[in-house]
């Protein structure tokens, strides 16, 4: 009697097995579809974690792959890298050299990062601490830097210890 049981055990195990890893797992890559090149680079650039910092007018365009990094439920800035340093060089250049110019510094923040000590939410806090990074190293008027805040989605936070990968987007406007 125990033996038929048995095999319906095996059986149903086997089976939930399969099932799980066709839904779970996707299909086997030589029935995949393959994606084109133009689909992923749209896919990417309409992703909310694009870390990349880039800057666009109708005369001016730079971009970095690095963005700002800041700890989570931190305002405080983390170095920026080399590459992050050179392209805010460029924008200084660009902002100092048009004074009818505005550049917009947006701080971004999730949710779960409660209020800034003394700004509405993290994201400004962040904004301020990059318009103070602007002014002190790239001599930016700080007349010239406006701020704004945005949330950002969870998927852009690995866990707790991990820096906010992109702390910031930035838009040049017309006064």
């Amino acid at each position: 009697m125990k033996i038929p049981y048995i095999i319906l055990l095996v059986l149903w195990i086997l089976a939930g097995s399969w099932y799980a890893k066709k839904t779970w797992c996707g299909t086997s890559a030589a029935t995949k579809p393959t994606a084109t090149k133009t689909a992923a680079v749209a896919t990417t650039a309409k992703s909310d974690c694009d870390y990349s910092l880039m800057v666009k007018t109708d005369d001016f365009t730079v971009k970095s792959s690095d963005n700002f990094q800041f700890k989570i439920k931190s305002s405080k800035m983390l170095d920026p890298t080399d590459d992050l340093q050179s392209t805010l060089e460029k924008i200084a250049e660009y902002v100092n050299a048009n004074p009818d110019r505005i550049l917009k510094v947006e701080g971004h923040f999730h949710s779960t990062e409660g209020k800034a000590q003394q700004h509405e939410n993290q994201g400004l806090a962040r904004a301020e601490a990059i318009k103070g990074y602007l002014v002190s190293e790239y001599e930016l008027s700080s007349d010239q830097v406006s701020l704004s805040s945005s949330k950002v989605t969870a998927a852009c936070f690995l866990d707790k210890k991990t820096p906010l990968l992109k702390g910031a987007s930035m838009t040049i406007g017309d006064k």
